[in-house]
């Protein structure tokens, strides 16, 4: 039941949208999979994943049925709190530090050159720890701290908010991300968290940010460069770097996301995340599914020029990627567990000593 490499090679071969659909949807193993060939032409037959019983190709409309018409950005015309002026300022500070990271500028103007390069942080080895750079490239080294920190400001404000007043730094920082963000995700709006988030702290109030549609998404037409260059990198620069916990939940069919913060990410999260079927308008022609770590192509001109991954390694790459997320969970529940039957063992004992103790003479 498992294709062969010649198959698959085969396949990737054909039309375009065939290629897309079995490089950037390959799970663990195939239902069912025959090539033939008559009068010269390729018949492919692809069954469906035995995972989730998902299609290996969706011919997604672009954009989604689901996206809200009346949310969608128009350059030069939409804006933010800050207004035309100032956005336009921080999208030439943000394009220069992205820009700074790739290694070259793009040619396209406007937003449409900052898709082009974070098109580009594909293709460096771990994309994810480059936005995350990039984030915090933003963010002056001042005042200078104590230790050897990668950026004073972030510091101090671990310090003195994120640590001390950690309900009103989620508050906070939701506030914040609402106010700048406008020109990169779209229209936004700040809201409660459901009652089923697991907040660590605060009381859930003004803790979200919704992304009404998503502008980056919609502009980049792939999902993975939403988990790796938005989603993984946002969620480490929050929780590490600012020491306020956050979690990031995208809807690809309505082009929404939700900043919740306080929420600390989980490991299923991210696993669905990765998971999803890519969009069949993906300029990337499904080199871009790699985990965090793996890149798949060889350099940013690569990505330029379109050039088609390889194929059934990196199907093989994703399939292990999902296998080590999933061995990682697994055992970190199981180390959960231990320690909890620990702690359960210490306080029996602990119990059974004051009761001797507290025997009357």
């Amino acid at each position: 039941e498992e294709a062969s490499d010649e198959a698959l090679t085969t396949c990737l071969a054909g039309k375009r949208w065939l290629s897309s659909g079995v490089a950037h949807h390959f799970d663990l193993s195939f239902r069912a999979m025959a090539v033939c060939r008559r009068r010269g032409m390729l018949l492919v037959l692809l069954g469906w994943s035995a995972c989730g019983l998902q299609p290996l190709f969706e011919a997604r409309q672009w954009p989604p049925s689901g996206a809200d018409a009346s949310a969608k950005w128009v350059e030069g015309v939409s804006c933010g709190p800050l207004g035309r002026w100032a956005e336009a300022k921080v999208e030439g500070y943000f394009r220069s530090k992205l820009a700074a990271e790739v290694g070259e500028d793009s040619a396209r103007e406007g937003f449409a050159g900052i898709v082009e390069l974070a098109h580009g942080l594909q293709g460096k080895a771990d994309s994810a720890t480059s936005s995350r750079r990039v984030m915090t490239s933003l963010f002056p080294d001042w005042p200078p701290s104590l230790r050897d920190e990668k950026n004073g400001l972030l510091h101090w404000f671990r310090m003195l908010f994120a640590s001390r007043f950690p309900a009103f730094s989620a508050k906070l920082t939701a506030r914040a991300t609402f106010t700048f963000a406008h020109w990169l995700m779209g229209p936004l709006a700040v809201g409660d968290l459901d009652d089923d988030d697991a907040a660590t702290f605060g009381d859930g109030r003004g803790q979200v940010v919704v992304v009404k549609r998503c502008r980056f998404l919609e502009e980049a037409k792939c999902a993975s460069v939403c988990v790796n260059a938005c989603m993984t990198p946002t969620q480490q620069f929050f929780t590490e770097d600012m020491g306020v916990p956050c979690t990031i939940a995208p809807d690809y069919e309505t082009l929404t996301c939700k900043f919740k913060f306080g929420v600390p990410p989980s490991v299923d999260n991210e696993i669905n995340a990765r998971n999803v079927a890519c969009f069949a308008a993906c300029p990337a022609n499904g080199q871009y599914r790699h985990d965090t770590g793996h890149h798949g192509a060889s350099s940013s001109s690569d990505l330029k020029k379109g050039s088609s991954a390889e194929g059934p390694s990196a199907c093989r790459d994703l399939a292990k990627d999902l296998e080590r997320a999933t061995s990682d969970k697994s055992r970190r529940e199981e180390s959960s567990l231990s320690e909890s039957r620990s702690l359960q063992r210490s306080a029996h004992h602990h119990g059974e000593v004051t009761n001797n103790t507290s025997t009357p003479r």
